[in-house]
């Protein structure tokens, strides 16, 4: 059997990720939240602590 993997795809600062659903990014408000869960409007921050704008 082939596993399948469900991907979420997000545009992040007008730029396109593709991910799975269950990988965690960090939002500014809400802490560690899985891509399949992010909102539009979430502000996520990146290694620099830069915001990024879902």
């Amino acid at each position: 059997m082939r596993e399948v993997t469900t991907l979420v795809h997000l545009t992040v600062n007008g730029e396109e990720i593709v991910t799975t659903v269950d990988h965690p990014f960090y939002v500014n408000s809400r802490g560690f939240v899985k891509a399949g869960e992010l909102a539009i409007g979430d502000e996520l921050l990146d290694p620099n602590k830069n915001i990024l704008l879902v």
